[in-house]
């Protein structure tokens, strides 16, 4: 038996099988079984390690779509929270807005009372001063 029959894939680059454009099957095979002794006594082996090989590359891409699925549930969860939160605070950012107008109003009412007083404390003044020069 050949030692590349025993190594899996024979002694091609990795990768070469899927994307070599210059790849023959045939000369995959005689550089794998190298005599048809070779090819009758590891046939066999070779063919469940590609087997094996296949189950796991099977594997693999089962969990990589589950991995995948899942994490997209969570990217849309996530979004979601998101969206909700942005939600809260515009509805939140809106209340201040409309309580600082209204603070507002009540500060423009306020000082308009003052005024009105202060105007109201001159007079008074004045009333007091004008009665008490009256009154000498």
């Amino acid at each position: 038996m050949n030692a590349n029959a025993n190594s899996g894939l024979g002694s091609l680059p990795h990768g070469y099988l899927l994307t070599g454009e210059k790849f023959s099957a045939l000369d995959y095979i005689n550089a794998t079984f190298e005599t048809t002794s070779s090819l009758e006594a590891g046939l066999e082996d070779f063919s469940a390690k590609i087997e094996s090989q296949l189950i796991d590359l099977d594997t693999s891409i089962s969990n990589a779509i589950q991995s995948q699925s899942q994490t997209h549930s969570a990217a849309t969860s996530d979004i979601k929270q998101a969206e909700e939160a942005i939600q809260s605070l515009q509805v939140k950012i809106q209340d201040i807005a409309a309580k600082a107008d209204r603070s507002e109003k009540m500060v423009q009412v306020i000082c308009a009372d003052i005024r009105q007083l202060d105007h109201a404390k001159r007079h008074l003044q004045t009333t007091i001063t004008a009665l008490k020069r009256l009154h000498m």
